[in-house]
């Protein structure tokens, strides 16, 4: 056990060194924003929403809100589609503002991330095309707790993989 946290501690502490995309200060796979040692830092949905570009929850909230007045399916899932698509293109978009250098690598795990992050929470939004499915409210509220615990493993394992 003193092996395992000492990893953990020693991957916490080398975390600012990590060459990882930031959105709206909040780096993917920031440990200052989850669960540490049992206490709560944030809900599942916050952590949720600081792998997503903050230009994929505006337009989605903006497009969905205009589906859902006009009462069509095929509205709100192309809502969905089109912002799912074009999340990775904002995630690399940031990516290469922030960086300096001659070298341009696409920042592929965080795209797919920003993705996966944004297709979870889209469960919890309301009036959105998982209505129409039919099932429980709850649904949603449990798919944002698993993709939060997932991918915040995801994130820490890859942050700590890439050293």
């Amino acid at each position: 056990m003193a092996r395992m946290r000492a990893v953990v501690d020693t991957a916490e502490e080398d975390f600012d060194d990590m060459p990882m995309l930031v959105q709206d200060d909040v780096r993917i796979g920031d440990v200052s924003e989850v669960e540490i040692h049992g206490e709560p830092k944030a809900q599942a949905l916050d952590l949720l929403v600081s792998l997503i570009p903050a230009e994929a929850i505006a337009v989605y909230i903006a497009a969905i809100g205009i589906a859902a007045a006009s009462d069509s399916e095929l509205a709100r899932w192309a809502c969905l589609g089109v912002v799912f698509v074009l999340t990775p293109a904002w995630v690399a978009v940031s990516y290469l503002e922030q960086r300096s250098g001659d070298r341009i690598q696409l920042p592929l795990f965080e795209m797919v991330v920003g993705a996966v992050a944004f297709v979870a929470w889209t469960t919890a939004v309301p009036e959105g095309p998982w209505d129409d499915i039919g099932l429980p409210t709850w649904v949603g509220s449990l798919v944002v707790l698993l993709a939060s615990a997932c991918l915040y493993v995801v994130t820490r394992f890859f942050a700590a993989w890439s050293k």
